[in-house]
């Protein structure tokens, strides 16, 4: 049987391994302008 999908939990999980990256990228934006 699948687990309930925890929407939150999906939120949490997507933002903790994209915000590095996110966080990479705008300095990168800030410091390249």
């Amino acid at each position: 049987m699948l687990p309930l999908f925890n929407p939150f939990e999906a939120v949490t999980d997507f933002f903790f391994t994209n915000a590095p990256r996110l966080l990479l990228s705008f300095v990168w934006a800030c410091l390249s302008s």
